[in-house]
């Protein structure tokens, strides 16, 4: 405790924080279940976050904590993800509060599939350049994963084997000739997929029947407003 207290100070003195400030960042991550060794460690990308975001250094340490549960990341990448954090937000039209909600509602479903918090960071960083910010980028990017995670599955096959039906999803993705998985039946990039569905002039409908009404209209104006820069902006955080 002696040592994270020099810390502390030697942090505050490093820093625009006051000591008081920064024990509060101490406490948050005490409180996100940190040890001391940990707390030592992440006080001052907490703190260089918190000055570069403009935001307050509790708030800073919640989002942070939460946002690398959420993508299952340990606290030994804690500077991976706080670089991230920041590019995102210097990149994009959005801040560190609104990034953070949308990765609550996004991160879990994001890790599931694969995707790293750099992935993750830039789709909803570009998301938010085309208006699509805060828990509403979440949840759509969140419904998105739910819809593409139904294609190609044991029901569908044996409904259109047996029926000779198809669900409105799998006929839009067929006629635009886009694929959702590979041959080994992993998930594809979601960017990937929304170029392909663009260049195949996918529109609202086709949108719509692939991901579901909330997020396929949420997708498609991202796919109009903000797809372009999703790749540049990958690049800015790899």
């Amino acid at each position: 405790l002696d040592e994270l207290s020099v810390s502390m100070r030697n942090a505050a003195k490093a820093t625009r924080f006051t000591a008081t400030e920064t024990a509060k960042a101490g406490t948050f991550l005490a409180q996100a279940g940190l040890n001391v060794r940990e707390i030592n460690d992440a006080l001052r990308p907490t703190l260089d976050l918190a000055a570069a975001t403009k935001t307050s250094v509790e708030n800073t340490a919640d989002f942070m904590t939460n946002i690398m549960k959420g993508m299952g990341m340990t606290t030994d990448q804690l500077g991976r993800a706080t670089d991230v954090l920041a590019v995102t937000t210097a990149s994009s039209n959005t801040n560190l509060t609104e990034l953070a909600e949308a990765m609550k509602e996004a991160a879990p479903s994001a890790r599931a599939f694969g995707m790293s918090i750099e992935e993750t960071s830039s789709l909803l960083g570009s998301m938010a350049n085309a208006g699509i910010k805060g828990s509403r980028a979440g949840i759509s990017l969140r419904a998105s994963f739910a819809a593409l995670s139904s294609t190609g599955s044991l029901t569908e096959t044996m409904l259109a084997n047996s029926t000779g039906q198809m669900t409105t999803q799998t006929k839009a993705l067929r006629r635009l000739g886009v694929h959702t998985k590979t041959a080994e039946g992993d998930m594809r990039n979601l960017v990937t997929i929304l170029h392909e569905l663009k260049d195949a002039g996918g529109n609202e409908q086709d949108m719509i029947a692939i991901f579901g009404r909330r997020a396929g209209s949420a997708l498609m104006q991202f796919m109009n407003e903000g797809l372009e820069g999703a790749d540049a902006l990958k690049l800015k955080l790899d």
